[in-house]
């Protein structure tokens, strides 16, 4: 994305807003049995102008890689061929290959990333896995409700039941992704049936959606749907932005988004964002945001009122978990026209959880966790306050145990560590 080739440290920020309101998997129909375990953006087979030398990417996604304090990238090589980057070795979370993926899709020159890293978690018996995901999917709030089976062999987690939308079914593998052992999740959920939607009020969705949203920039991205089917073409800045765009056309009604005429050009994108603080009125941002919170399953549920004067949104409002107060906060700052955000929702839930029983499920989430070493982390919760104590070996196994999985666990008011 434009705003970030300048600046290669920037991917760090880039990938965090992404991350934050993905709750997502990249595939461009809905979600079915993985065939294998290489993942491949889609890739531009239009000739690039003034391209970026293939050692020059590699050294920018190695670096990238590299300095990125939430993935073990030890065993992660890295080619690069006509400014397609490919990924192999070996990783001990699907977690981790899928932000490998996200890195490397946000460097300047990358047109698609082909993602065969294996995954090599820790062994595990499978019903240990099955109870830790049933688990997992319960703990979170958002999830906890949906009728989802769970099933595991080998280490390959099964996904049955219905839910919602397309956010729904990515958030639940997304969450079964994340227990330690899983070697990759078939998301095999079905969507509820809906009144059919008329093509032109999903492509008006689509066009809504992209045109808010700050990660989706500079030209209009065209919008065609047939039968429930949207397909995206024209140009954008990077893989990063393309993956982006592909998620918003997922709005009520999708059957299925095609990307493939969807083309990098990131030689021939202006230098700075055009829309990021497009004149907007503050009534519109409000409403924007709004729509964004209806299609994010961590926030949908909850009472969220935004408003904005001056480009300046204010989040007020009960949420049950600091997740979802955090997943609203960065929906807000990925809206055109929001210049900053005052995030005063309380994150307080309906019947409040006892100590033990909040002491319980952050251990569970500890041991469950595949970059957590739980046997060197102790937990105290003490009216309502979660204090972590220990030692871990990384930076990123410190992060991941004291904001990750204490800000994932509900019913809390406050974490230390």
């Amino acid at each position: 994305m434009a705003q970030f080739s300048q600046n290669p440290s920037s991917v760090v920020a880039l990938i965090a807003l992404l991350g934050a309101s993905a709750c997502h998997k990249t595939d461009a129909v809905a979600p079915t049995p993985k065939a294998s375990a290489a993942s491949t953006s889609a890739a531009s087979a239009e000739p690039v102008t003034d391209a970026i030398p293939d050692p020059s990417i590699k050294v920018a996604v190695t670096t990238e890689l590299n300095k990125d304090k939430k993935l073990n990238q030890s065993g992660i090589s890295v080619v690069v061929a006509d400014g397609i980057v490919q990924l192999t070795g070996k990783v001990d979370n699907v977690l981790s290959k899928d932000r490998s993926t996200r890195i490397a899709e946000a460097v300047r020159g990358v047109r698609s990333v082909s993602n065969r890293l294996v995954i090599s978690p820790v062994v595990r018996a499978d019903q240990d896995i099955q109870r830790d995901v049933r688990k997992a999917l319960l703990y979170n709030a958002a999830t906890a409700k949906m009728p989802i089976q769970v099933a595991v062999k080998g280490g390959v987690v099964s996904l049955t039941g219905t839910v919602a939308s397309w956010q729904e079914q990515q958030l639940a593998e997304r969450i079964a992704d994340g227990v330690r052992g899983v070697r990759m999740t078939e998301n095999t959920l079905s969507r509820v049936s809906k009144a059919k939607r008329v093509d032109n009020a999903i492509a008006d969705d689509v066009k809504s959606r992209l045109a808010w949203d700050v990660l989706v920039e500079h030209d209009p991205v065209a919008v065609a749907v047939k039968d429930s089917e949207v397909s995206l073409s024209g140009a954008v800045g990077s893989a990063a932005e393309r993956s982006r765009a592909e998620r918003d056309a997922w709005v009520d009604g999708v059957g299925k988004v095609d990307v493939s005429a969807l083309q990098v050009r990131w030689w021939d994108r202006p230098d700075k964002n055009l829309r990021a603080f497009a004149a907007k009125s503050d009534n519109d941002i409000a409403a924007a945001i709004k729509e964004a919170a209806f299609y994010d399953p961590r926030v949908k549920s909850f009472n969220l009122n935004p408003s904005v004067v001056n480009g300046v949104a204010t989040l007020t409002g009960t949420v049950d978990t600091l997740k979802a107060k955090m997943a609203a906060e960065a929906l807000a700052q990925n809206t055109v026209g929001v210049a900053a955000v005052k995030n005063e929702l309380v994150a307080r839930t309906q019947e409040p959880i006892p100590d033990r029983d909040l002491e319980t499920h952050l251990k569970d989430a500890l041991i469950f966790d595949p970059i957590t070493e739980a046997h060197e982390i102790f937990v105290t919760v003490k009216n309502g306050n979660v204090k972590l104590t220990g030692t871990v070996g990384t930076f990123f196994e410190s992060a991941e145990a004291s904001t990750s999985r204490a800000a994932w666990l509900e019913s809390r008011r406050s974490t230390t560590s």
